[in-house]
């Protein structure tokens, strides 16, 4: 199976400024997801503004930096436009993905374990996979 990571990591943030390079548990946010993507995925395009960031992504194993366009970038832009424009530059010169993945930073308590279960998921037959998670008051209250 041909599968292939997206991480996403925009360097603005307007509720929360510098989101992506604030630290969790010592780590930056957008690096525990390249953390266990690199575990789990052979090949993940880390796509980033932030020449921070991308500089930061070198250090992972099968992770390949991808500098985003500004339009891409801006706070009205959408993922699937970001996802959509990596999907067309890989598939025209490597080989055809037979699944893309799109794991996003801000998603830093996912596991290996998690991904595996996805892929077991996947791999019998399932369309799709979204992880969710209990939430016990109102969302609004979370900031």
């Amino acid at each position: 199976m041909n599968r292939l990571a997206i991480v996403p990591a925009r360097a603005g943030s307007k509720r929360l400024p510098g989101k992506n390079l604030k630290k969790l548990n010592g780590l930056p946010l957008f690096e525990h997801t390249l953390k266990i993507a690199s575990e789990v995925f052979t090949q993940v395009v880390f796509s980033s503004d932030s020449e921070e960031m991308l500089k930061q992504s070198e250090s992972y194993e099968n992770v390949i930096p991808s500098k985003r366009e500004q339009r891409l970038a801006s706070d009205t832009s959408k993922v699937i436009e970001t996802v959509r424009e990596i999907h067309n530059q890989y598939s025209k010169k490597e080989k055809k993905f037979d699944e893309i993945w799109l794991l996003l930073p801000t998603c830093p308590l996912r596991t290996k374990k998690d991904l595996l279960e996805a892929i077991n998921l996947l791999d019998r037959g399932i369309d799709s996979v979204v992880g969710v998670t209990d939430f016990d008051f109102p969302p609004t209250l979370a900031l």
